[in-house]
């Protein structure tokens, strides 16, 4: 926050000359209704990124969120699956050096199992945060 500013959505790139561990903790209060924390470690970019696990159910917010660290655009197709087969594909063009978030829920609907399927032309990164408040008993978020 004190480097790019409040109410910015960020995606960071890191490289260095030796190896190195990298990881982005984010702390929330989720539309003022829902707090915590999570974390998600670096990871290399990608041309093909699969997240098993997500649900748009009654108290679940699930997004995708995408990255192309690339000096060039990345053509990039999303598949959204369920236990029961395919729901939608999505294909974009993300700009050079630019992040995108997609909202599951808008995309799939709602009471829906769903995992994510992403490939790509050039290596881009991606992660698959989620809010909840489960069984209006516990809240909180994760992140893959």
């Amino acid at each position: 926050n004190q480097v790019v500013g409040a109410d910015r959505e960020v995606s960071i790139s890191v490289t260095s000359d030796l190896p190195i561990a990298a990881e982005r903790p984010m702390y929330f209060d989720y539309q003022r209704m829902w707090s915590g924390g999570h974390v998600e470690r670096g990871s290399q970019p990608s041309t093909a990124l699969f997240f098993a696990e997500g649900y748009t159910g009654s108290g679940f917010d699930e997004y995708l969120c995408l990255a192309n660290p690339q000096d060039q655009p990345a053509r990039v197709a999303v598949d959204f699956l369920s236990n029961s087969g395919p729901i939608e594909t999505m294909e974009m063009e993300l700009p050079a050096r630019t992040r995108r978030t997609i909202n599951v829920n808008q995309v799939v609907g709602a009471d829906r199992e769903v995992s994510i399927s992403v490939t790509s032309d050039l290596p881009i990164a991606a992660e698959r945060p989620m809010y909840f408040d489960y069984q209006r008993m516990w809240s909180g978020g994760h992140v893959e």
